[in-house]
């Protein structure tokens, strides 16, 4: 080929290798000058000047095929060999340097705390590398760094992580929970788990020693199935150090007071796998407690163990499946995250075929401190040891995330629930609960000498075993004279583990009086629940009719109705609680002739809590409204007398009862905002006009004003103009009728309605 030159410094380019000799005449003045290459040689040819010009001839280079082929081959061959050459022996070099720290790993509580180590002179090599799993790939990342000068920096450095090694032993983590192993690939959302831990009482050496943290928070990613893609920590001056490590899953971040014993730590990760886990062992790893080699035992009573507190949050925009089935994001996650509970400790967690089961014990500074508690259990001759159970930790069971019940108000909750509405009945001997796993209320109505015969349906079999294994105080009958020291192997307690609903409404078909039921107590899900079974037990028609039916003649039917309402909340109807307003007006359409509704403010649940009980007659309102002295009598006739001689009933009394027997005022507030009102809240919130009274549509049944509204000022003025309409209407004629208007003013023992509303008041005056 010929290859045109028109410019003479192109064709110096091309030719040099060639023709050396002509540079200096190309040089020197233009030419026209032509290379041909082959076997024989190379051809010059020169002209002057003037016939260069004149002729105007192109430049021409002939350079054969093959030539430019092995010309680009062989460096470019070349080149990459020399470059895959370097980067193997480069890895090579640098892999041999790794060994001595990554080959002998172990947790940083093993590590020796070094005694005059100057961490100026930390090298690189003496850092542990972050490790990937057996089988884990390391991911394609690109790495961008800036580091700036700053005084009190001694130094910086970061670690990058090696390929997954099989021979690599993290430490185990002994403590309850684990790692979620599921492999199967995660949905990646904008959602996540927070993590923070903060301990003090730490080892100064330790919160000093860069190798120490770096080799604890790889321990922690690795144990914790989290790809740790590289770290950064600087050690600063006088002392402390701070460490950040990337996750593929977000990050992990620590920074230490070695004067103070103190270092925080905080974890976040993106995915649904479950991060508590990791808290064992961040304990484990950085809790290290403070030596007392050289110490005087004297001195050394006085160090005290580390302490950890820890909050736990979900973060981000979930999806509203995940966010609805997440356990974290209920009662339990408050609990998680609220920085007033010193101490936080797993006690159970366990999933069963219906649901998930967890069990804490916590300890709130308001109210202790778990100074006290480890004092009660460390020093015998101490005032906290002498009362243990002051100190001890509130244990609280949740289910599904929800809250259930708690050790401190186990009694005042149990006993709420159940003895009111036990005593409203004369003489109950059959008993059925729904639900109740915890056998707490089991164990409350096996106080009661009167019954014969308690039959619990529990859908779940697996909350009564951890509630025996981890609860037992719920279930101890061990005191009660003629019980058992287990109250679910008392004679008289028949458990089934089904479906409450299937069994009531296959009971109920039977139409056998035989297998009826003087109190049926529902001690299952809040009707706040949205969830499928909680609406299958309040709103449905068809097994609120076999409760119904279920019941003998006098029978007594008991509910919690969840969150008890506020003055600020609107009506039942059109907030969270429409279950409840549904599952009220069905029970008024069933035929119930008496229910009294009634709130207990220290049930443990964080606000005040709502009963109910609907009797099939309304003699049981004679029971409900007895007064102290009757109610304490039948107390001391009815319970079970105890081997240590105390009293059976630690909450519920005479007193207790009475403030039972008035409905609160929020209740009337919550009913009467309806829409529409209801007549009788109209009636008893203006003066009353004769011709309104006489055409008011009352129900047979209201569930709308409570008794205080009958002392309202306007409603009285009325009963009082109502009075005198009569007394004049009266002198006009022969033997008036004799009114007691007193009786209106008064509950009536005839007939109470819902929240104490006595429409037999109103009754009376349209008569």
């Amino acid at each position: 080929p010929i290859l045109p030159c028109t410019n003479s410094r192109l064709c110096v380019a091309i030719a040099q290798p060639f023709c050396t000799t002509l540079t200096a005449s190309i040089r020197s003045k233009p030419t026209t000058c032509s290379i041909q290459m082959g076997i024989n040689g190379v051809k010059n040819r020169q002209s002057d000047t003037a016939q260069a010009q004149q002729q105007q001839e192109p430049y021409k280079l002939n350079v054969p095929r093959s030539f430019l082929f092995l010309a680009l081959t062989i460096p470019t061959c070349l080149a990459f060999s020399l470059g895959c050459f370097a980067r193997v022996y480069l890895l090579n070099e640098f892999r041999m340097t790794a060994p001595a720290t990554t080959s002998t790993l172990t947790s940083a509580s093993t590590l020796q705390h070094p005694k005059e180590q100057k961490r100026q002179n930390v090298e690189m090599s003496n850092l542990p590398f972050p490790i990937l799993k057996s089988g884990k790939e390391k991911p394609m990342t690109s790495f961008i760094s800036k580091n700036f000068a700053i005084e009190g920096v001694v130094s910086h450095t970061t670690m990058h992580a090696q390929q997954a090694r099989d021979d690599y032993t993290p430490i185990k983590n002994e403590n309850k929970g684990g790692v979620n192993d599921d492999d199967k690939e995660e949905e990646h959302v904008p959602a996540g788990q927070h993590l923070l831990v903060d301990i003090k009482n730490v080892d100064a050496e330790f919160l000093d020693c860069e190798n120490c943290l770096a080799q604890a928070m790889v321990d922690v990613a690795y144990d914790s199935d989290l790809t740790l893609l590289s770290y950064h920590c600087h050690s600063l001056q006088p002392m402390g150090v701070s460490c950040v490590g990337v996750l593929l899953e977000s990050h992990i971040s620590l920074h230490t007071w070695p004067s103070e014993g103190v270092i925080t730590l905080d974890l976040f990760t993106c995915g649904e796998k479950p991060l508590l886990p990791s808290r064992y062992t961040i304990e484990k790893l950085f809790g290290i407690p403070q030596q007392t080699t050289g110490m005087s035992e004297e001195d050394a009573k006085y160090i005290e163990e580390p302490v950890s507190l820890w909050m736990y949050k979900s973060r981000g925009f979930p999806s509203d499946e995940v966010e609805e089935e997440n356990p974290l994001n209920k009662d339990i996650g408050e609990y998680l995250m609220n920085k007033f509970i010193e101490y936080k400790e797993e006690v159970a967690s366990v999933e069963t075929d219906f649901q998930r089961i967890d069990v804490y014990d916590l300890i709130d500074v308001r109210f202790n401190n778990l100074k006290s508690f480890r004092t009660s259990l460390s020093q015998a001759d101490s005032y906290e040891a002498a009362n243990p159970q002051s100190y001890l930790p509130d244990r609280v069971l949740f289910l599904d995330g929800i809250m259930q019940s708690t050790r401190i108000a186990d009694e005042a909750y149990h006993e709420t629930l159940v003895h009111p509405g036990m005593f409203a009945h004369k003489d109950p001997k059959r008993v059925a609960i729904i639900g109740g796993g915890e056998c707490a209320t089991l164990r409350e109505v096996l106080k009661h000498r009167t019954v014969e015969h308690v039959k619990m349906i529990e859908i779940d079999g697996g909350v009564v075993e951890v509630s025996k294994e981890f609860l037992p105080s719920w279930s101890d009958c061990s005191d009660l004279r003629g019980s058992t020291p287990s109250c679910t192997d008392d004679p008289r307690a028949d458990i089934r583990y089904e479906d409450a609903i299937a069994w009531f409404e296959a009971n109920s078909s039977k139409g056998e009086k035989s297998d009826l039921f003087d109190v049926i107590i529902s001690d299952a899900l809040d009707p706040q629940e949205d969830v499928p079974f909680a609406n299958g037990l309040y709103n449905d028609s068809t097994y609120s009719k076999s409760l119904f039916d279920s019941l003998a003649d006098d029978g007594v039917l008991i509910f919690q109705l969840g969150r008890s309402p506020v003055f600020v909340d609107p009506a039942d109807e059109m907030s969270k609680s429409r279950t409840r307003a549904l599952l009220l007006n069905s029970m008024i359409e069933l035929g119930y002739q008496a229910m009294h509704i009634y709130v207990e403010g220290h049930a443990g649940f964080g606000s005040p809590w709502a009963f109910l009980i609907a009797c099939k007659k309304s003699d049981c309102s004679h029971q409900w409204n007895a007064n102290q002295a009757q109610i304490e009598k039948e107390i001391h006739r009815r319970m079970l007398r105890t081997y240590s001689g105390t009293k059976p009933l630690k909450y519920f009394d005479g007193a207790i009862m009475m403030g039972y027997q008035k409905p609160t005022r929020a209740w009337e507030q919550t009913i009467c905002r309806r829409s529409p009102a209801p007549d009788d809240c109209i009636l008893a919130t203006k003066k009353i006009r004769i011709p309104e009274l006489a055409n008011a549509q009352l129900p047979p049944s209201s569930l709308n004003i409570a008794e205080s509204l009958v002392t309202n000022v306007e409603f009285v003025s009325s009963v009082a103009a109502l009075v005198n309409y009569t007394v004049e209407m009266g002198s006009q004629v022969e033997n008036p009728p004799k009114l007691n208007f007193s009786s209106a003013l008064k509950p009536v023992a005839h007939r109470n309605i819902p929240y104490g509303v006595h429409t037999s008041n109103l009754k009376f005056l349209k008569k």
